[in-house]
């Protein structure tokens, strides 16, 4: 008998540890879930159309214009999925931007020494975007 309610104490107590357990992983299920949904709504809003591409003597020169809402700025460069160590941003009217930022409806340079088949561009949101030389 003693026996029998020491048992029934050890289930309990190991339910309720797996059930909390459970409801702690749920919750922090849905906080990721919700930070996945407002990132992809940020990705969304990221509407950049490439105008123009340049490539000649070992230098790449993209023109974007930002329609989106958003300024959407690059973090990282790739050329044909390998990592490039140095880019420029240049705004409209040539200057730099140093935040590397895309605004919107502003005409924006990408520039870059490398060649290769296509461009990948990783923005702040963690967005890759795939371009095609």
């Amino acid at each position: 008998m003693v026996s029998a309610v020491i048992l029934m104490g050890v289930v309990a107590a190991a339910s309720f540890h797996a059930v909390s357990g459970s409801a702690s992983k749920i919750t922090d299920q849905r906080m990721s879930v919700a930070d996945v949904l407002e990132r992809e709504g940020i990705r969304v809003q990221e509407l950049i159309a490439v105008i123009s591409k340049n490539v000649s003597d070992g230098l790449i020169t993209l023109e974007f214009v930002n329609y989106g809402e958003r300024n959407v700025v690059i973090n990282e460069v790739f050329v044909d999925g390998e990592q490039v160590p140095a880019f420029e941003v240049l705004r409209s009217d040539g200057t730099l931007s140093q935040e590397n930022k895309l605004e919107p409806r502003q005409i924006t340079a990408l520039r870059l020494a490398g060649s290769g088949q296509s461009i990948q561009i990783l923005t702040d949101s963690e967005n890759l975007i795939n371009i095609p030389l």
